[in-house]
């Protein structure tokens, strides 16, 4: 039971850095609905909202299969991608933000 509670955690403190990147570069909600998640069975993905950039719209997802954050454009290509492995919460958003200005922010 603990493992559980354990991948509970460590899932929504990953999920957390999409959330945070949805409220920073989407357009903000009364409701907040901006900083939703939705889950992509067919990717095995955890995924934000689109975000408009100078190269179109993107998608900040985690590929729950080898937990590396992806910036996906409007084709469904994965633009450019990194790994959360063994990097802190605030690193993990630093190099979201890098990478971000990397698709055309």
């Amino acid at each position: 039971m603990q493992a559980c509670i354990n991948a509970d955690q460590q899932l929504h403190l990953l999920s957390q850095s999409i959330a945070k990147a949805n409220r920073t570069f989407v357009p903000s909600k009364e409701d907040d609905s901006h900083t939703n998640l939705y889950f992509d069975p067919v990717g095995n993905k955890m995924a934000g909202r689109w975000i408009e950039t100078n190269m179109g719209p993107m998608l900040l997802s985690l590929n729950l299969t080898n937990l590396q954050y992806e910036w996906i454009n409007d084709m469904h290509n994965v633009v450019q991608s990194f790994s959360s492995s063994g990097k802190t919460a605030d690193a993990v958003e630093r190099e979201i933000e890098a990478r971000f200005d990397g698709v055309g922010a």
